[in-house]
């Protein structure tokens, strides 16, 4: 009997340094940042805020994928006084601002974009730079070319009539007297943002379809390459 006792503490304590080593070597982190984005409607500024988590991980394996970034939430909707809504949706044109619908990726790096964390990967390594992601603090201005795509609705009970609202020219879309102001992300402790189905009603879960269904020829294109996800993307991990 006590030499069982004696096996099963030994497998349990080498159990637990098995763990320690998979968590030194291939660490997690997470972190909650809040998005705050900023217009003004005839001379009046209207911010729209909502809280995302960012999971970030070290992958095991060979791959030249050292690391991985996952950003996940709801879009930030800004309510503009009789105007359209905006919604800042949890996808990215490229920093030319072309948007083809195949960039989602590029949300997940808006934290790290924004504050400048890149540098701290060659400094930290890859285990090291994602524990230090777990440790990030402070605000941080969201530069023009990392802003997230951003659209608004002729009929929010229609899908297929978005319209992409471009930060440096909204009025086309949003009318007179709108002018984008700026976004920042700040790291908080708040609990992820929800409720975005109670707006959008026509949301459905994962696989997430495009916001055209059907793909008509007779809708925009941005109907069409847009999807779900982009609106409400849930935690995976």
């Amino acid at each position: 009997m006590t030499k069982i006792l004696v096996v099963i503490g030994l497998a349990a304590a080498a159990l637990t340094l098995l763990g320690l080593f998979v968590n030194q070597m291939y660490p997690v982190s997470t972190l909650h940042y809040r998005l705050d984005v900023t217009f003004e409607v005839d001379s009046k500024q209207v911010t729209g805020s909502g809280v995302h988590r960012l999971h970030t991980k070290r992958l095991r394996g060979l791959s030249q994928k050292m690391f991985l970034l996952t950003a996940s939430g709801e879009a930030v909707i800004v309510d503009l006084p009789d105007r359209k809504s905006v919604f800042v949706l949890l996808t990215s044109p490229t920093p030319d601002g072309t948007y083809t619908g195949g960039v989602k990726g590029r949300y997940d790096f808006l934290l790290a974009d924004a504050c400048g964390l890149w540098e701290k990967r060659d400094e930290l390594g890859p285990s090291g730079f994602v524990r230090f992601l777990g440790t990030v603090t402070g605000t941080c201005a969201v530069p023009e070319e990392e802003l997230p795509l951003m659209v608004a609705f002729g009929d929010e009970a229609d899908p297929t009539s978005v319209e992409r609202v471009f930060p440096g020219d909204p009025e086309p879309v949003l009318g007179p007297g709108v002018r984008f102001v700026g976004a920042s992300v700040t790291v908080t402790d708040a609990p992820v943002t929800t409720g975005i189905a109670d707006r959008l009603t026509w949301l459905s879960e994962y696989p997430e379809p495009g916001l055209d269904s059907q793909d008509r020829s007779s809708t925009s294109r941005l109907a069409r390459i847009l999807k779900h996800g982009y609106f409400r993307r849930p935690s995976r991990d």
